[in-house]
């Protein structure tokens, strides 16, 4: 089903800038990558969908409580840090979109090398 997934977002969303949402101090970019959290004691495969200096979201097979969570991206060989504000299902049933913020921003020297 993830794969299934990848292939629907990664056509045409790379590295574009998304609308500013005035909940958010920091832009967000489309940042399609395959990713994995590990979170109590346990790993879980996904994909990035948007990426900023202050935090990412991505989706899993699993639902996350809120809490301390490590991101690995192995394509840009990124591991971030932070916490999981929450979760919403996505349309595909059994997919959830999941909000991590940052234990400490991206730096903007960091996020530009990743989204070229």
């Amino acid at each position: 089903m993830l794969q299934l997934l990848w292939q629907s977002l990664i056509e045409p969303v790379m590295s574009q800038a998304l609308p500013h949402d005035n909940r958010r101090s920091h832009e967000r970019f489309k940042f399609i990558k395959p990713m994995r959290v590990l979170v109590a004691k346990r790993t879980v495969k996904g994909f990035t969908v948007d990426i900023g200096e202050g935090g990412v979201s991505f989706i899993v097979d699993t639902m996350l409580h809120k809490g301390s969570v490590t991101v690995e991206i192995p394509d840009v060989q990124l591991t971030l840090e932070g916490q999981i504000l929450g979760y919403q299902p996505t349309s595909d049933a059994g997919l959830y979109r999941h909000h991590m913020q940052f234990k400490t921003p991206l730096r903007t020297a960091v996020l530009e090398q990743i989204l070229t």
